[in-house]
């Protein structure tokens, strides 16, 4: 569940500051772990970083 919420979190405030992927591009970046170097790719993976580290932050267990 914590990955769905992760995924989700990082495709809306990406799509919120004009990303082009689609969500289904997003979950497969994700799964592949591969980085892109095209711009909205960047930008998702900046999004699931921020996301990982402020759950860190709050001390939420994966």
């Amino acid at each position: 569940m914590l990955e769905q919420l992760r995924m989700d979190l990082s495709w809306s405030s990406s799509c919120l500051e004009g990303n082009r992927h689609a969500l289904k591009a997003t979950e497969e970046l994700f799964t592949r772990g591969t980085a892109g170097s095209d711009a909205d790719t960047v930008m998702l993976l900046n999004h699931k970083t921020a996301i990982e580290y402020s759950r860190t932050l709050a001390g939420w267990k994966a």
